[in-house]
């Protein structure tokens, strides 16, 4: 059975112990705040789209265009593509 202690370790790998030590608790400080940051983060993001519902957006306004879609095709059948569609959307 292969036992391994602190003079093992630092025999084998040429390493402090209390280097290594360090090391790994500092790793572990800063995933444990990484996890608390994205905790928050997450918690603030769902807490401003409860606080701000999509309902409340509708003041954007709307605009039914009637033979958009024959305009449309007839950009496509021209040899139109998306951005032209988006150019000609921007022009009129």
């Amino acid at each position: 059975m292969l036992t391994v202690n602190e003079s093992t370790i630092a025999h084998t790998t040429g390493l402090n112990i209390n280097y290594l030590k360090l090391a790994l608790l500092h790793y572990f400080r800063i995933y444990s705040t990484m996890k608390a940051t994205i905790l928050i983060l997450t918690f603030l993001s769902v807490l401003g789209a409860l606080a701000n519902p999509l309902d409340k957006r509708a003041d954007r306004g709307s605009e039914t265009v009637s033979g958009i879609g024959s305009r449309k095709q007839s950009i496509l059948n021209a040899g139109g593509n998306t951005l032209d569609l988006a150019i000609a959307m921007l022009e009129t």
